[in-house]
């Protein structure tokens, strides 16, 4: 296969089975929140929010996986028993239901952490100023 260089050429080159679940869990990403930035991450379609990577997604053979960019955030649910590998993957094979409940989760922990991250690093720089 050619190396994906765009988010249209990897759409392309999936099988409807492939396909019809990740559109469907873009839709959900996009449903939470509607103005995060779509790129290419190591040729699998991703989500950046606040220029910080929010979760790349991916087909394989015979499953797809959605990978949290987080080492953490599906440590907040444990009783989610789609996770796989490291703790930061969810994986699904083609034949079962997309988990939206915890997609949803994931999205809204993901932004949560983003958020905070962010906010600690803010006012790091601000008690910078005051010394």
């Amino acid at each position: 296969m050619d190396r994906i260089v765009s988010l249209k050429q990897y759409f392309e080159s999936l099988s409807e089975r492939e396909l019809t679940p990740l559109l469907q869990l873009r839709a959900t990403v996009l449903s939470i929140k509607s103005d995060l930035e779509e790129y290419l991450y190591y040729q699998m379609p991703a989500f950046r929010y606040q220029s910080k990577p929010l979760i790349c997604y991916a087909a394989f053979k015979n499953h797809y996986s959605l990978f949290t960019c987080s080492k953490g955030v599906l440590a907040y649910h444990p009783d989610d028993l789609l996770k796989k590998g490291t703790g930061s993957t969810i994986q699904s094979p083609f034949n079962q239901a997309l988990p939206i409940d915890l997609i949803t989760k994931v999205i809204y922990s993901r932004i949560a952490e983003i958020d905070m991250k962010l906010s600690m690093k803010k006012g790091k720089k601000n008690r910078k100023n005051f010394e």
